[in-house]
């Protein structure tokens, strides 16, 4: 018992120390202190609106609320993607490939960034060898996800590389929980394959 009482006046002081203790910076310290916080947070709720405008298909009200994200806090991949989203949407294919180099420029590990973007490469501006180890990195990176094991094998497929693209879209429909188009594109591959 005497144990526990003197762990817990330890542990107040302690709390005391640091809440009022040592060294007591001035206002305007603490106020640049926590200025990345507040504007990470300011940033994120304008993200969030532009989500909510993406949704109802507001695409250009969209892109301006990331724009003012990104002014209140630069280094944020999410608000380059999610303008990638927005002028996919629009088909403005070459600000969709601007905005998610941007992204990965910030984080080259963002999976849906790279999917997307190689996904651009395939469908939109068809460039295989560009789109292939974007690809790669994203199924790298999630190996499970089935939209992106269904980008992979597309590209494969493209590339001529059947058999691969066999496994990777069997995998793909294993993983799906709605694979009607992939069984489809699926009977697709192993038609040509014969």
């Amino acid at each position: 018992m005497k144990r526990a009482i003197w762990c817990w006046i330890i542990c107040g002081a302690l709390l005391l120390s640091v809440l009022f203790g040592c060294q007591r910076k001035s206002d305007t310290d603490l106020d640049q202190f926590h200025a990345p916080d507040s504007l990470m947070v300011e940033a994120w709720m304008l993200l969030n609106k532009g989500v909510e405008y993406y949704n109802l298909g507001y695409y250009l009200l969209a892109i301006e609320n990331y724009r003012l994200a990104l002014a209140k806090y630069g280094d944020f991949p999410e608000a380059h993607y999610n303008m990638g989203l927005a002028y996919r949407k629009m088909n403005q294919i070459d600000s969709a490939i601007v905005a998610y180099g941007k992204a990965l420029a910030l984080n080259g590990n963002y999976a849906q960034a790279l999917n997307n973007l190689a996904y651009i490469y395939l469908q939109y501006r068809p460039d295989l060898t560009q789109a292939l180890p974007l690809a790669q990195r994203a199924v790298m990176l999630r190996p499970l996800n089935p939209d992106f094991l269904d980008t992979y094998a597309k590209i494969l497929f493209g590339l001529g590389e059947v058999d691969s693209a066999i496994v990777v879209l069997e995998k793909a429909v294993y993983l799906s929980e709605d694979p009607g188009e992939m069984k489809e594109l699926l009977d697709v591959y192993k038609s040509v394959k014969q």
